[in-house]
C-alpha cells in the first residue's frame, strides 16, 4: 500500500443525519482492498458518560462511547478468530493522517448480508435453509465454547441476520462493538443473542418462520443447551429476565424477541 498519508478513500457508510455514528471508508489503493472503520460518538458526552455508568454498574455490558466500542470489537474479533469463528480480518496498518482514532483497518469482503439473501425471491428455499442451519451450527458451537470457557466476549450482543455476511464460501459475523462484561449471567446472554436472531428471522421470513426456526435449531449441535437457553428466555425467574420479557412485550407486541422464543420453545 502507498504512503498512508496519501491513500484514496471512498465512503461506504456515512454518519447519521445529525453527524453522529461510525464512518466506513473503502481503500482500493494497494494489493488488497481494505475497509477503514472510524468509530465516532453516537450521543452527547454526557449521555456517553451516563450510559457508561449504567452499562458498567447495572447492566454489566460494555460501554457505548466510541473508544469502548473500538476496544470491544478489536478484542472480540481477535478472540473469535483465535477459536476459528469467521470474522473480518483485522489489518495492522497505520491510520491515514486525516483520520483521527479510534479506527481500525479490516479486510474488504464483497458479498450480501444474510437478511437480503433470505429475502431474495430468486434464491431457492432449500438453499436459504442451508444457510440457516449453518448459522445455527456456528452459533451452537460458539455458545458451547462460551459456556465452557465462561467467556462472555464469545456471545454476540446484537445478533441479527443483518450482521452476517455471505462472501463466496464464507459466513462472516460482524458488528461486535457491544458485549457482556465478566459477571454477566451467561445463560441470559445466550438467550439475548438467540432471541435477536429469532426475531430477525421471523421478520425476514414471515409466515415461513416456523420452518426457518426449525432449520436454525437443527444446526445447533448441543440440543440440551439449546433447550436450556430457550427455556430460560421464556421462563427464567430472575428480576432481570422478568423485566426483559415485560419490556419486550410492551415494545414489540408483534414480532418481539419473547414471542420468537415462545414459538421456538413450542417447536422444540
Amino acid at each position: 500500500m502507498s504512503d498512508v498519508s496519501t491513500v484514496q478513500l471512498s465512503i461506504l457508510q456515512t454518519p447519521d443525519a445529525d453527524g453522529r455514528g461510525n464512518v466506513l471508508f473503502l481503500c482500493e489503493d494497494g494489493p488488497e482492498a481494505l475497509v477503514l472503520k472510524a468509530y465516532r460518538r453516537r450521543s452527547s458526552r454526557w449521555q456517553d458518560y451516563s450510559e457508561a455508568l449504567v452499562s458498567r454498574l447495572l447492566l454489566r455490558t460494555t460501554g457505548r462511547c466510541a473508544g469502548a466500542r473500538w476496544r470491544t470489537e478489536l478484542s472480540a474479533n481477535r478472540l473469535w478468530a483465535q477459536h476459528g469463528f469467521d470474522v473480518f480480518r483485522v489489518v495492522d496498518k497505520p491510520l491515514p493522517r486525516n483520520i483521527s482514532p479510534p479506527a481500525t483497518w479490516f479486510e474488504y469482503c464483497p458479498g450480501r448480508v444474510l437478511r437480503d439473501l433470505i429475502r431474495d425471491q430468486d434464491v431457492f428455499w432449500e438453499e436459504k435453509m442451508v444457510f440457516l442451519r449453518r448459522l445455527g451450527s456456528e452459533m451452537g458451537r460458539r455458545h458451547s465454547l462460551a459456556m465452557e470457557l465462561q467467556e462472555p466476549l464469545l456471545i454476540q450482543k446484537h445478533g441479527t441476520l443483518e450482521h452476517v455476511m455471505i462472501s463466496e464460501e464464507r459466513m462472516i459475523t460482524f458488528d461486535l462493538e457491544g458485549s457482556f462484561r465478566p459477571g454477566f449471567d451467561l445463560l441470559e446472554a445466550l438467550a439475548q443473542e438467540l432471541s435477536g436472531y429469532l426475531r430477525s428471522i421471523a421478520k425476514t421470513t414471515g409466515d415461513l418462520c416456523e420452518n426457518s426456526f426449525k432449520a436454525l435449531a437443527s444446526g445447533y449441535e448441543d440440543q440440551d443447551l439449546l433447550k436450556k437457553v430457550v427455556d430460560w428466555g421464556v421462563n427464567g425467574k430472575t428480576l432481570y429476565r422478568h423485566l426483559t420479557r415485560r419490556q419486550d412485550r410492551r415494545r414489540r407486541p408483534i414480532n418481539g424477541k419473547v414471542a420468537a422464543l415462545d414459538l421456538l420453545h413450542r417447536l422444540l
